[in-house]
């Protein structure tokens, strides 16, 4: 598995542009991997934040190598950087019951009422979405916040898109290894091509 990190660049009219736009940053993200049929390809996660020292990065997980235009580099980008990452020499993440991670989460925090998808906003109502959520994702709680990060839109052949997003980050348990392996390797909910759905470890 593959983890990029690219630093965007914060001064360019084209970067600026393209963060007003929800599908323009995944076309962006996506022209990594050009190079790749969508059987090859397999899912590809990403999501894009501004870090505590203010650099605004995304952060791609793939299972095969991007390989990001040198072009691109003065309009969008001021770095990329690639490291693959094994799980006892393998590729695919190995979880065991009882493991405990920090994570990060952005997630599209939608429910369906009368055919229709409404976005969430108060904390109550995303705290409850999300620990609904945690069975299927194989996984306890052990403490979190949430952030509301409002909506996310842009333009796809000609017509509107929209995405409620908010970030959960905190402390989780392993409870179902396979379950859990399977979302992190596919992402969680909805809105998975659009910035949403990447799960972010870091172990304690």
């Amino acid at each position: 598995m593959y983890y990029t990190q690219i630093i965007l660049n914060p001064t360019s009219r084209k970067t600026m542009e393209i963060m007003k736009d929800v599908y323009k940053q995944h076309i962006l993200i996506m022209s990594g991997f050009k190079d790749y049929d969508a059987e090859e390809l397999g899912r590809v996660l990403y999501r894009i934040e501004m870090t505590d020292s203010g650099k605004l990065t995304a952060i791609v997980q793939s299972f095969v190598l991007p390989t990001y235009r040198v072009e691109l580099a003065h309009d969008y980008f001021k770095s990329t950087k690639t490291k693959e990452v094994l799980f006892s020499g393998k590729p695919e993440p190995l979880f065991s019951k009882g493991m405990s991670f920090r994570f990060r989460l952005r997630a599209n925090t939608v429910v369906t009422r009368n055919g229709k998808r409404i976005g969430l906003i108060y904390e109550t109502a995303l705290r409850e979405w999300f620990e609904k959520r945690t069975p299927a994702m194989g996984i306890s709680l052990r403490g979190y916040d949430v952030i509301d990060e409002g909506y996310i839109q842009g333009k796809r052949n000609g017509k509107d898109i929209r995405f409620k997003i908010a970030r959960y980050e905190g402390l989780l348990k392993v409870e179902e290894k396979d379950i859990f392996s399977r979302a992190y390797i596919n992402g969680f909910g909805h809105a998975r091509g659009f910035g949403c759905g990447l799960i972010s470890l870091a172990r304690i």
